[in-house]
């Protein structure tokens, strides 16, 4: 294992958010991912093959999707971020959990708080989200 500092991790969690979720590079994403991954979601877990299909929702969805951590802190293999999803609400977001909805034409951005576990080769072996979901809903047009 080659010794890996806070600013390194922080700096592949940066890039990967612009590499390959906010642009498709699904070798990026691959090699980002530790085997076993799991996203504790508020209400359940979810698997890397479930997230890539989120994130490719996204791309679908969203016009010019960016991603951007505004806040990155750590601890040891622990990294926690204030991670800011943006860009143009342009075609049906079909990943919803109000089922599908359909584009508003609006640019909107929404926020995360993330907490994030590498393994000991440095792959991302678990994450912690939270948000609003509600609020998301809102900003896509829908009113719970």
């Amino acid at each position: 294992m080659a010794y890996i500092t806070q600013s390194s991790l922080a700096a592949g969690l940066v890039a990967i958010g612009e590499t390959a979720i906010a642009n498709e590079d699904d070798a990026a994403l691959r090699a980002y991912f530790a085997p076993g991954y799991v996203l504790h979601l508020p209400g359940a877990d979810i698997d890397f093959p479930t997230l890539r299909a989120y994130f490719a929702s996204l791309r679908a969805s969203f016009d010019h999707l960016a991603v951007r951590r505004a806040l990155i802190v750590g601890e040891g293999r622990y990294l926690a971020a204030r991670t800011l999803f943006s860009g143009t609400f342009a075609h049906a977001f079909t990943h919803a959990t109000a089922g599908v909805l359909q584009p508003t034409g609006q640019y909107i951005e929404w926020e995360l708080l993330n907490i994030f576990r590498y393994d000991d080769n440095d792959r991302l072996a678990e994450e912690w989200v939270q948000s609003d979901s509600r609020i998301f809903l809102q900003k896509l047009g829908h009113s719970p």
